[in-house]
């Protein structure tokens, strides 16, 4: 547990939170700011910062609490859609130091947009950046 991290005072009981699920490896709770109506996290006990401190075992467990609950959501509050988000870094939107994931209910009209229009490529391009990431594979 990290000192300084609200997400691990949550875990540990010090700050209140409304739990969904818990069990020895995660734990899911309200999310305070509710981005949309139902906002759930999903978190490990284990303080890590993001998914490259973590092991792959604790990241493959952390998505399947998340799968369980996410079928949860959508049977216990009926949105049409479901969005499962998990960010890493500030610039991808990461506000906590510890790994998260937000299962978001879906409206139509919400608000809550991902923008996939802004970036294309060209075949050259893809392959290029596809190679350096197969390099480090």
């Amino acid at each position: 547990m990290a000192a300084d991290c609200i997400f691990c005072s949550i875990i540990e009981g010090n700050i209140p939170a409304t739990r969904v699920y818990e069990d020895a490896d995660a734990i899911a709770f309200m999310d305070r700011t509710q981005t949309v109506p139902g906002h759930v996290l999903i978190v490990p006990r284990q303080h890590a910062a993001n998914l490259f401190e973590v092991d792959p075992q604790a990241y493959a467990r952390l998505f399947a609490v998340t799968a369980q609950v996410a079928r949860a959501v959508k049977a216990g509050l009926n949105p049409p859609a479901i969005s499962v988000l998990q960010n890493n870094g500030r610039e991808a939107g990461q506000t906590v130091d510890h790994l998260h994931v937000h299962i978001l209910t879906r409206e139509a009209h919400d608000g809550y947009r991902m923008n996939w229009d802004d970036l294309h490529a060209n075949s050259e391009q893809l392959e290029r950046w596809a190679a350096s990431i197969r390099e480090n594979l």
